[in-house]
């Protein structure tokens, strides 16, 4: 909620639904994720993030505002998982099918992270990128 650029983004609406609920609904279709939890900050401005969370039943970790890494990291300790898929607040446009293009690469190759839009140039459009790493790599 606290975007220099634009602030409450996630929350702002595109045709009746916030960005938030379209990137949620994207992911869940992608046949690779098993689990959706949100990472936002304590930040009181990120309370209606979580309050979006609650009201539609989607997991929610709230950390340190400004150290993304840190929450990160906390949340694949609590859940133990091995790897992890990070998805921008920025990123509505994400499609299904390329979540699960990039998951397969990750998981059929020897890499340590695997994106769609690192390193430059980019391969896909602002609003549709993920990364792929492993809780190790993290």
């Amino acid at each position: 909620m606290e975007s220099t650029r634009l602030p409450g983004k996630a929350l702002f609406e595109i045709c009746s639904k916030t960005i938030i609920q379209i990137m949620v609904e994207r992911m869940k279709s992608s046949k690779k994720l098993d689990r959706i939890i949100i990472a936002t900050s304590t930040n009181k401005k990120d309370n209606l993030i979580e309050k979006f969370c609650r009201e539609n039943d989607i997991e929610c970790y709230r950390g340190h505002e400004e150290n993304l890494i840190a929450r990160y990291k906390k949340i694949s300790d609590l859940i133990g998982t091995n790897v992890i898929a990070k998805f921008g607040a920025d990123s509505p446009l994400i499609d299904p099918k390329v979540i699960d293009e990039v998951i397969d690469i990750y998981l059929n190759n020897d890499y340590d992270y695997v994106s769609n839009y690192w390193p430059p140039p980019k391969t896909y459009p602002e609003g549709t990128g993920l990364d792929v790493y492993s809780a190790k790599t993290l």
